[in-house]
């Protein structure tokens, strides 16, 4: 994490920690973070519209939610009283990594190694997985849980195999240990391999897991740093 001391007229205002990348960021950060994605489409929409006070405002919101939600030590109340352009500083120069972190294929979570399996050998077994993963994830229509079911789920050691016990052990430990880079990782793996599916197999996948997916490869590219400054330069003073 990177720490930072807000200040205003050399006044201290707030102690905040950045998080350096999705493994110092919870799922629940993630999912409070990915909350406010429709706001900053929203203010880039205003903007194409000629929108110009709006899309400011609406963009000014958007950083500061997802900084906020990230963050430690902080919340969206206490940030929006620092001067903005400290704020754009620390998104354009410490959150860079949503958009060019890779995902991984190991990890190591509190003691435990996790692989996820290769599907682009596309072998028997690894065909079944993806099956029993689409059928696992329809069956938990009410589970909050979606993304770490399917991390869960992948994260297996030797050849496919049904072992629901299994599972849901290593569920729990990922809910209590992994950060969001295990996940995002699951996720980008799993949407990979159900490209090689065809159309007609996927017909029945939930919209609810397409949309856990999405939410779990998300570069958050939509927050609007270059929208404000786009806006800066119209906006009439």
């Amino acid at each position: 994490m990177k720490k930072y001391t807000l200040t205003n007229n050399g006044k201290e205002i707030l102690v905040l920690k950045v998080p350096e990348g999705r493994h110092e960021v919870s799922y629940d950060q993630w999912c409070e973070a990915y909350k406010y994605l429709d706001l900053a489409q929203e203010s880039k929409k205003d903007f194409d519209d000629g929108n110009i006070f709006e899309a400011t405002q609406k963009s000014i919101e958007s950083i500061s939610r997802l900084v906020s939600s990230l963050s430690t030590g902080v919340t969206y109340e206490q940030l929006i009283k620092v001067p903005y352009s400290k704020i754009n500083n620390i998104f354009i120069l410490d959150f860079g990594w949503l958009s060019s972190e890779m995902p991984k294929k190991s990890f190591k979570v509190k003691g435990k190694t996790f692989k996820i399996p290769n599907f682009s050998e596309k072998s028997a077994g690894d065909f079944m997985d993806v099956m029993d993963l689409i059928k696992q994830i329809n069956d938990l229509k009410n589970d909050a849980d979606l993304g770490l079911t399917i991390a869960a789920i992948y994260f297996r050691e030797g050849d496919y195999k049904q072992d629901v016990e299994a599972i849901n052990e290593r569920k729990e430990h990922l809910k209590k240990y992994a950060a969001m880079d295990v996940l995002f990782s699951a996720g980008f793996f799993f949407s990979n391999s159900l490209m090689s599916l065809e159309k007609s197999m996927l017909q029945h996948l939930e919209l609810e897991v397409m949309e856990e997916l999405e939410k779990l490869t998300s570069s958050l590219s939509g927050w609007g740093t270059i929208l404000y400054l786009q806006a800066l330069q119209k906006a009439e003073y």
